[in-house]
């Protein structure tokens, strides 16, 4: 059985629909859906979602409905999905994507016939009113062991991951944003095996109220801060992560509205500076642009894109 985990917070109706319809509508019929609500006030701010929740509850056996007595975030809300789930695999699925039908069954395959323990695809960008906008999220990395420690590779809500995999791990720790990336990391420190399928079997929502738009420069050094962690496992096999110690990195770095948005538009430049050079355009003004805005990310950026063959991980210790 696989479980398909989703949390929901304040996602609207449409939204809601179109995801959960989207797994109920699978190929691959052996699954269960569990749907962690964390809001304690959906009914009241948005009773269309909170009706449709418990009518898909009482229409289908296979639906599980978790209502968290406060609102507790991302991390801990999944963890209370895995842990109420019945599966032996784990699917993500965030609400306000959209899988298409064959995913599951095609990620199953792929799980069985390379024997390892996640995989991960690519998907279409959609953008608020479901219309697809690009076709460009996520990278054909078929190992992507030695890109992780630089950069997050994975697309999140297209994951099927084994769940005593995610068990052995500890599963996702509290962090405020990119819950996703320390995990990848944590499992890769562990030697366990995450593989990307090649196809756009997702379709990721983007809109203005993204996290990762709204608060770019802390996701930035949250994942500097998680990288930072996955070195010291290699050096000791442990790290020092604490929730104290997290709050307390992101506090000396003092981000600020301005800096944020330095940060965004920084990011903006580096993603077009990809895109020509990927077309064998120049890419100089775009990379000049960036430094303007924020100079360390675009040298951090620059280092990284030179060691990232380098960086060596355990294999084979699962």
């Amino acid at each position: 059985m696989i479980s398909v985990v989703m949390s929901v917070f304040k996602e609207p109706k449409q939204w809601l629909v179109e995801s959960i319809s989207s797994i109920i509508a699978q190929t691959y019929n052996d699954i269960e859906i569990i749907v962690v609500v964390d809001n304690p006030y959906l009914a009241k701010e948005s009773r269309e979602s909170f009706d449709y929740l418990t009518e898909i509850k009482r229409m289908n056996n296979n639906v599980q409905l978790i209502f968290n007595e406060q609102n507790l975030g991302l991390a801990s809300s999944l963890n209370i999905g895995i842990n109420a789930s019945n599966g032996d695999f784990i699917a993500r699925m965030d609400a306000d994507d959209i899988s298409l039908p064959t995913r599951l069954e095609k990620e199953m395959a792929f799980l069985s016939e390379y024997n390892v323990d996640m995989v991960s695809t690519n998907g279409f960008i959609i953008d608020e009113k479901s219309n697809i906008v690009d076709s460009s999220i996520g990278k054909m990395y078929f190992d992507p062991t030695n890109i992780l420690p630089n950069k997050n590779c994975i697309l999140h809500p297209s994951v099927l991951v084994k769940k005593s995999v995610l068990i052995d791990v500890g599963l996702y720790r509290n962090f405020r944003r990119s819950q996703d990336y320390d995990l990848w990391l944590r499992m890769i420190s562990l030697g366990y095996k995450i593989r990307t399928l090649d196809e756009n079997l997702v379709k990721y929502r983007k809109s203005n109220d993204n996290l990762s738009n709204t608060n770019r420069l802390e996701q930035y050094y949250t994942n500097l801060y998680q990288k930072k962690l996955f070195i010291e496992r290699q050096k000791k096999g442990i790290d020092s992560f604490s929730e104290k110690n997290y709050r307390r990195y992101i506090l000396s770095k003092k981000i600020t509205p301005k800096k944020n948005e330095k940060c965004k538009k920084c990011m903006l430049h580096l993603n077009n500076a990809k895109r020509l050079k990927e077309n064998g355009k120049s890419c100089f003004k775009e990379l000049f642009r960036a430094f303007f805005c924020y100079p360390s990310i675009v040298l951090r950026s620059v280092l990284n894109s030179i060691s990232g063959s380098s960086i060596n991980t355990k294999r084979g210790a699962k």
